[in-house]
């Protein structure tokens, strides 16, 4: 595990990816993902039969021209349901 300085961690993340040097998994905010989109670093998910399983929120977040860019970590299993 490497520790960045948050500020530093998109524009690190979008240098390193095409080199093949870039971390395998990173933490930023879902408001970063047009810039990522735009510099090519993300693929879309294809949530599939499990995508009523997350929150639609979450699915939102992540969600750019229509696509499904990663789902959210916190997934509906995850919490206890007020229904339970």
């Amino acid at each position: 595990m490497v520790q960045k300085n948050f500020e530093d961690l998109r524009n690190d993340f979008i240098a390193q990816v095409p080199t093949g040097e870039g971390p395998d998994i990173t933490v930023g905010a879902h408001d970063w993902l047009g810039a990522l989109v735009a510099a090519g670093v993300v693929n879309t998910v294809d949530l599939g039969e499990t995508a009523d399983d997350f929150e639609q929120v979450a699915v939102d977040a992540f969600t750019y021209d229509g696509q499904a860019l990663r789902p959210s970590l916190r997934h509906r299993g995850d919490r206890p349901h007020p229904e339970r």
